[in-house]
């Protein structure tokens, strides 16, 4: 009974061997032009894979071309039994693998992997009932790679296996406040990346969309600092994404590497912004309203007033000129940092009611539009007093009047024990 495991170097050799002696046997004696002479491994353009009796003929892709790769479909069809398909290498070549058509029995589980000409594995891993991929691996040595296929316990089936020589990765250069650029992968397992200079307290967001990946269409986007550690990251699908402002740690050369995810190919439009300082302003509670604008995406804004503690204020935003989706994220904070009020708002008319605050000193209304929205926000604070007053059972009506929002009224009267009263209010 099999369990789920990897092999040692000594069976993949005897693999390899009874292999190569039952190929040159199909090779020899075959009755349909099996005898003829292979084409040399050592063609620059193309490997061979043998599935069996078959001879399968990879193409690497021309510039700019889509890479089909070539398939070979494997089954084992006794329990117990495993299947191997064999392929010349070279050194420093790149390789990557899909698996489709997956049809395995029982638990539907098998380890695939690629053996190197040393019997040690290149990669491997446990595959189940569905399309996998293992991601580009660079071949060490020139020779006879083996990609071996066994099925867990007694599982029996089949699966198509696709080998790609993967090109190399595509490259470029992408400027801060410049002209997007668009990336392109042609065969899975290809990568891009774009890198830019960079000051120390630089500020840069970055922009992406028109993308035509296929599959599901996702790449994990990373902007990488000089020394190679992450500055910002993000999945990004074929629709616009946005990977928020970012200061740079240090001058230097820093790297966009957008990867496509599982055998996704195709292109990605990125665009790299140089993010001026964030507008900022004063406010006064019952003063006259302030209109902030963003012009970068990543770009905030941020508004400052004076309170007391035991002062209420209010807010309404309005007016607003946001670019894309219109949102914004407001929020009203404390002179030590924490949250007094916050919520989202739209392009429309929106309000926070009324907040005590906590303590005298300077507060913050901070204006973050979302993802790489832009634009203006009209936004008015209040100096909230509720009105107060007297009114009498049975005594003449009592006006009260709100000129201020989130100002409230109150009115108090004396009664007795048990004593009925009714109110009539008139507007």
């Amino acid at each position: 009974m099999k369990e789920r495991r990897k092999y040692g170097a000594s069976r993949w050799q005897l693999i390899t061997v009874i292999l190569h002696v039952f190929l040159g046997i199909l090779l020899t004696n075959g009755s349909d032009a099996r005898s003829q002479t292979l084409p040399s491994p050592a063609s620059p353009s193309k490997e061979y894979i043998y599935a069996g009796e078959r001879m399968v003929t990879i193409e690497e892709p021309a510039a700019g071309s889509p890479a089909e790769g070539s398939s070979a479909t494997v089954t084992i069809s006794t329990p117990g039994t495993t299947a191997s398909l064999a392929f010349q290498g070279t050194a420093g070549q790149r390789i990557s693998l899909k698996g489709s058509n997956v049809s395995i029995s029982g638990s539907g589980w098998s380890y695939v992997s690629v053996i190197k000409p040393d019997g040690t594995t290149l990669t491997g891993g446990w595959v189940n009932n569905w399309v996998f991929f293992f991601d580009v691996q660079i071949l060490a040595v020139t020779g006879t790679y083996t990609i071996l296929v066994d099925p867990e316990n007694n599982n029996t089936g089949s699966m198509t296996l696709t080998l790609y020589g993967v090109p190399p990765d595509f490259t470029g250069t992408i400027t801060p406040g410049g002209s997007p650029v668009t990336i392109t992968t042609t065969t899975p397992g290809q990568n891009a990346s774009l890198t830019f200079s960079g000051t120390a307290g630089q500020r840069i967001s970055l922009k992406t969309g028109s993308g035509t990946l296929s599959n599901t269409g996702w790449n994990q986007v990373v902007i990488k600092n000089p020394d190679g550690s992450w500055l910002n990251w993000g999945w990004m699908n074929n629709w616009t994404g946005f990977l928020d402002v970012r200061t740079l740690p240090t001058t230097g050369t820093y790297t966009v590497s957008v990867d496509p995810e599982s055998f996704n190919v195709g292109g990605l439009t990125l665009t790299l912004y140089d993010v001026p300082p964030d507008p900022t302003g004063t406010i006064i509670p019952g003063g006259l309203p302030v209109t902030i604008t963003t012009t970068t995406p990543g770009q905030n804004a941020s508004l400052a007033f004076s309170g007391t503690a035991g002062q209420r204020i209010s807010l309404k935003t309005g007016s607003g000129t946001i670019s894309n989706t219109g949102w914004s994220h407001i929020v009203i904070q404390n002179p030590d940092g924490s949250w007094l009020n916050w919520g989202w708002v739209n392009n429309g008319t929106a309000f926070f009611d009324v907040r005590t605050l906590p303590t005298t000193g300077t507060y913050t209304i901070w204006v973050d539009p979302e993802s790489f929205n832009v634009g203006g926000l009209t936004l008015t604070l209040y100096d909230v007093i509720d009105v107060t007053g007297i009114i009498v059972i049975g005594g003449p009506s009592v006006p009260i009047s709100i000129t201020t929002p989130g100002q409230n009224a109150r009115l108090i009267f004396i009664g007795a024990t048990g004593q009925q009263v009714s109110l009539t209010i008139t507007g």
